[in-house]
């Protein structure tokens, strides 16, 4: 018996991995977070914080962003 039910745990354990590998509507990251312009959007939504002085709205704000 110990032996089935390994085998049925381990068939429904490569099943699961498979289909969660070839699920479709499961997105795989299709951009650098380290490219350019999403670097730059990141400077730009820091600036539009404002000034960012200790206890400031813009350092509150950005410590909520981050």
């Amino acid at each position: 018996m110990r032996g089935a039910l390994g085998f049925v745990f381990i068939t429904m354990l490569l099943l699961a991995l498979f289909s969660a590998c070839t699920t479709p509507g499961i997105k795989q990251a299709s951009t650098d977070p380290l490219a350019g312009d999403r670097l730059y959007a990141d400077v730009v939504k820091y600036v539009d914080f404002g000034e960012h002085r200790t206890a400031y709205p813009g350092d509150i704000k950005t410590s909520e962003w981050i």
